[in-house]
């Protein structure tokens, strides 16, 4: 039952990852969703195992989650100072 909670809530965080394309905060928050539920499953995983390795695989999701985090933040204020909005039609990939 857990675990058709998290894949639904995953794909729910894909589906808004593919249909909220208006701010970077928006996009940034729906990645965050994904990345919990990916740690939950594993940690979930990880309780029915017992191998060593195994249990640090969580931990290990949860740090590049955090990591992730801080650079999608830094990346978000660092648009937002050059175009002066966080919308992602304000985005010109083809500008310098």
């Amino acid at each position: 039952m857990p675990t058709t909670l998290i894949f639904t809530s995953f794909f729910l965080a894909l589906l808004g990852l593919s249909l909220q394309r208006k701010h970077l905060l928006s996009l940034l928050l729906t990645l965050e969703s994904m990345a919990l539920a990916l740690y939950v499953s594993t940690a979930l995983w990880a309780l029915n195992n017992t191998s060593l390795p195994i249990m640090a695989a969580p931990l290990i999701i949860l740090t590049f989650s955090a990591c992730e985090a801080g650079m999608g933040l830094s990346l978000m204020i660092a648009t937002a100072r050059t175009h002066n909005t966080d919308q992602l039609k304000a985005l010109n990939l083809l500008k310098c």
